[in-house]
């Protein structure tokens, strides 16, 4: 693999020397053009026209760095300026997952020709700027002080039920896989007119295949933010005639806030691992790659030693069934995230996204049947398969389904990691986090890309009707429960229509999440559940917090689709002449007689219109899923903190 080849070059140079990539050309015979392509999107790679400096410092800028003081790290007059000289370049970088122990900087030495005194992408996190300064300050005396261990960070996981081998089989390797081998020495075979069948499928199913039927049952979405079942996805592989197939585990993880799977595969890369081999037995796939971000050090050699571990136990398939595992380290970049993208990348092309259809199932990794989960998705996949699909849907709070792992930071007296029921509440989560540092402002519960909820939601009159009308919609009735229950409790309290609601009562239900907000009478905001939730607390101005979301938005878009490049960049220039006119008084509070701010032109006036309208362009023209989440941070800091956007109209 040439992006796998190209990340050895730079791990030894810290570059990539223009004689080592014709060297490579000719070891693999591909045309030198090929690797400038895919070296050149990727920025983690250096070519040698850009050398490392000296001491190259990367400041997370992104969220919870972002409130824990990353711009003044950056720009401050007691940030880290002073060291940018001789050699020293400190800039910015997107997350490095990293959340719970802001702020986080990644570091690498470059010594031409002493490569023993060299070193890459070394992250210090939750140092104060005193101790980073005293740090870097040691690196460039020629001291090598060891990153932060992500394994020091203590997560309390006495209540976690994902660990069955913590639990129910401790001692044993590999129990649930080399079981199913004992029961299906060969793929099951499916006959032809069943496939075109769709009753007849699912019967077969719960006849001649009782382990996927337990995945039908236990209801196992997507982790990873679609939320698509697990089921559907390996059904539609194994039913697929190609004769090679393929599991990708999306251990990418580049979404702000988010952190849970960073703690999934250092602590516990035994259920990754076997939930890729049973993915990959029972759907008969050739092979099974788990795609790391590089920022990973750790869970990447965590991961490395399990896979020689679960090939010692036989649990690869044997002779008969053979099915192997690696690793496949990331080049960086947030876009490899989304799932063709990825595919994209362990192709050896630029990671954009493709277009849809067809989709990864028929046509994935080297156009292939492929199925791609999220990490925390395969990792459950043992213990359904073990307790059963009924253990796992009873799992969750009523009317709710499953269990799930959020990472949670921001304004926090405790961020961290955090297995509970589906269902459990916002602020439920929040107290396990140790409570807010202050009174709570906002949540952001899908990272950047759902923007900000107020602590307030507001709720629009005809709560009846609409909600009459989402439970019509939903396919499970345990939704349509869930919602009335939730509307007799926080909407319509003895029969009045409540005006606002607690962002607090809200449970962390995927599908809840997306039909709460239509019953609610919110325009032009879908509610979005992603794995990282960031908090904010009444200190915090939410434009500014939104520009800094969009500029990551912006940093980070492919430029594939015009909608996103370009979008993301005007996104960026109105949250900053936003903040400019803010900041210089052209936007002031309204007076006490409703009179409106003297706003000098209609594009401000119309401000909610325009965004708006700007938002729906770029859903419906962008090719994936950044360009159509870009707007929502600014959007939702104009919708729900108006007041944000002004300053108080001074004394006369």
């Amino acid at each position: 693999m040439i992006v796998q080849r190209l990340r050895e070059i730079q791990s030894k140079h810290g570059f990539l020397p223009d004689r080592e990539l014709v060297k490579l050309a000719r070891e693999t015979n591909t045309p030198l053009y090929r690797l400038q392509e895919v070296a050149s999107f990727f920025p983690h790679f250096r070519q040698e026209w850009n050398p490392p400096p000296f001491v190259d410092v990367k400041v997370c800028r992104d969220m919870s760095c972002h409130l824990a003081g990353a711009a003044e790290l950056l720009q401050g007059t007691h940030g880290l300026k002073e060291l940018a000289k001789d050699g020293v370049v400190v800039a910015g970088t997107s997350c490095l997952g990293r959340c719970d122990r802001a702020p986080a900087v990644c570091v690498s030495r470059h010594v031409e020709g002493h490569h023993e005194e060299s070193f890459h992408d070394r992250v210090f996190a939750g140092l104060s700027s005193s101790d980073l300064k005293k740090t870097l300050t040691a690196i460039v005396k020629g001291e090598s002080p060891e990153g932060t261990s992500d394994r020091a960070r203590g997560i309390d996981r006495s209540e976690w039920q994902i660990d069955i081998y913590a639990r129910d089989l401790p001692g044993e390797a590999y129990a649930v896989v080399k079981r199913y081998l004992k029961e299906f020495p060969a793929v099951v075979v499916i006959p032809d007119d069943v496939k075109r069948d769709t009753k007849k499928f699912a019967e077969f199913i719960k006849t001649n295949h009782p382990w996927l039927a337990k995945l039908d049952l236990s209801n196992l979405q997507g982790m990873g933010g679609a939320g698509m079942k697990a089921f559907e996805k390996w059904r539609d592989v194994w039913a697929e005639p190609a004769a090679v197939k393929y599991i990708v585990c999306n251990g990418d993880e580049s979404e702000p806030g988010t952190f849970k799977d960073r703690e999934i595969l250092l602590h516990m890369p035994h259920l990754v691992v076997e939930g890729v081999i049973l993915a990959g037995l029972i759907t008969g796939a050739a092979k099974g790659f788990i795609y790391i971000r590089h920022e990973y050090r750790e869970q990447i050699d965590a991961v490395n030693r399990e896979i020689e571990r679960a090939r010692a136990e036989s649990a690869c398939g044997g002779k008969d069934r053979g099915f192997d595992v690696e690793v496949f380290e990331s080049p960086g970049g947030y876009i490899c995230g989304e799932q063709t993208a990825m595919i994209e990348a362990m192709e050896d092309k630029r990671a954009q996204p493709r277009n849809r259809p067809p989709e990864l199932q028929t046509n994935g990794l080297y156009d292939k049947p492929t199925v791609v989960n999220n990490v925390e998705t395969l990792a459950w996949t043992p213990a359904i398969l073990h307790r059963g699909g009924e253990w796992y849907a009873g799992a969750g709070k009523p009317n709710c389904k499953g269990r799930r792992i959020f990472s949670i930071s921001g304004d926090l007296n405790a961020s961290g990691v955090f297995e509970v029921p589906v269902g459990t509440t916002v602020g439920e989560l929040i107290e396990k986090a140790g409570g807010v540092h202050g009174t709570l402002k906002a949540v952001a519960t899908s990272g950047p890309s759902g923007g900000f909820l107020p602590a307030r939601l507001p709720v629009r009159k005809g709560v009846m009707d609409r909600l009459d009308r989402a439970i019509a919609r939903v396919r499970d009735p345990l939704e349509g429960e869930l919602l009335k229950d939730f509307a007799a409790a926080h909407l319509l309290r003895d029969g009045v229509e409540a005006t606002f609601l607690e962002i607090v009562h809200l449970p962390l239900d995927l599908n809840f999440f997306r039909n709460i907000a239509s019953a609610i009478g919110l325009r032009d905001v879908e509610l979005m559940l992603g794995g990282g939730i960031v908090v904010y607390n009444s200190t915090r101005n939410m434009l500014e917090q939104a520009r800094n979301c969009t500029q990551f938005f912006r940093n980070e878009s492919c430029g594939k689709c015009v909608p996103c490049r370009i979008g993301s960049q005007k996104l960026v220039e109105i949250g900053t002449e936003l903040l400019r006119r803010r900041d210089s008084g052209a936007l002031v509070l309204k007076d006490e007689d409703g009179t409106p701010p003297p706003i000098p032109d209609m594009l401000w006036e119309k401000l909610g219109d325009n965004l708006n309208e700007f938002a729906k362009s770029m859903r419906l023209t962008a090719i994936c899923g950044l360009g159509y989440v870009a707007p929502n941070p600014l959007n939702t800091a104009v919708q729900f903190f108006p007041d944000d956007l002004f300053v108080p109209k001074p004394n006369e």
